[in-house]
């Protein structure tokens, strides 16, 4: 199992290459006789006009023979878009409040009410690395890794999406294309897509280099947000469903970028700097449509005002 440095090596080397974004997420899991132990990072990227943006979240789990966690820890190398509201510090105590002494093996409530971990990208860490933990002990398996890449490029169509899933020894791939066009889509002044016209997703599913599967799946015009949203959690649904069957995880599967809510923040981070290049202001503006709903904040780091900080999140004050 690799060293908290040689992870921590592995994500300054992350690069984008010629891509428009790219989101990575990679983690390790060991049990041995006394203990349990679960190192995970997901890594977002996205290129401005001379800089690329590199957003970590690194965290690591320890539990006992029983699966009951006894330390979990968010590394000091994280770092959120919004700036100082989403200060590692606090989140490291939340994940310390909300976790330690919780169990891996039967308190599933821990991989699903996101709103707990006041950050989205602590919870879809730690969701795939229990989600991972379970995969192991479900093959008998003591010791596993996995790496889940996941690059977007801009194209006439509208996007090229390439997601690689290295599993163990196991390897596959998914190509999708995203068809849209500017025109299609309404951006709303919340960050938010108000309206859409036309959207499709195609892709092929390989493992091992062989063409497993493929699918078609488009969405009918919609001219809410709510509709918006709705509706391509439903068509992000297929590839995510589809990929679990084929890996033989077919619950409680977050070790992949392809959970739908995961994927549509990829996609809406590609779109937004289709739309909106190089403006990091507006980047920033569609995690806010991500992470605000009726002018509430989902996350610390969507807070806009101290009366939010001192409703919301009260000991966050404490920490920026």
């Amino acid at each position: 199992m690799q060293t908290i440095n040689e992870f921590k090596n592995e994500i300054d080397k992350l690069y984008l290459d010629n891509t428009l974004a790219m989101r990575v997420i990679r983690g390790e899991v060991k049990r041995d006789a006394d203990k349990v132990s679960i190192l995970v990072y997901q890594c977002n990227m996205a290129r401005m006009k001379t800089t690329d943006i590199k957003l970590p979240t690194f965290i690591e789990i320890i539990a006992d023979a029983n699966g009951i966690i006894k330390d979990i820890s968010l590394y000091d190398n994280f770092k959120g878009s919004q700036g100082m509201v989403c200060s590692g510090k606090y989140l490291d105590k939340t994940l310390k409040s909300y976790l330690l002494n919780k169990n891996i093996n039967s308190d599933f409530s821990i991989l699903k009410y996101t709103k707990n971990y006041h950050c989205r990208h602590t919870y879809e860490v730690v969701a795939a690395g229990i989600s991972f933990y379970h995969f192991l002990v479900d093959g008998k398996l003591d010791y596993g890794s996995f790496l889940n890449k996941t690059v977007a490029y801009e194209c006439e169509a509208g996007l090229e999406i390439k997601d690689e899933l290295v599993i163990n020894d196991d390897e596959y791939l998914l190509k999708e294309n995203v068809h849209f066009n500017a025109k299609d889509l309404k951006m709303l002044s919340n960050g938010k897509i108000g309206a859409i016209d036309a959207f499709k997703l195609d892709g092929n599913f390989f493992h091992n280099g062989l063409m497993v599967d493929d699918f078609v799946k488009e969405i009918t015009p919609c001219d809410t947000a709510s509709k918006v949203t709705l509706n391509m959690m439903r068509l992000f649904n297929c590839p995510w469903k589809m990929l679990g069957r084929i890996v033989g995880k077919n619950r409680n599967f977050y070790f992949t970028n392809l959970v739908p809510s995961s994927f549509y923040g990829v996609l809406i981070q590609a779109i937004s700097l289709i739309l909106f290049p190089n403006n990091y202001n507006y980047f920033q503006h569609t995690m806010a449509g991500l992470q605000r709903e009726d002018n509430i904040p989902l996350c610390s780091g969507m807070v806009i005002n101290f009366d939010e900080i001192n409703e919301f999140y009260p000991d966050l004050i404490k920490y920026i």
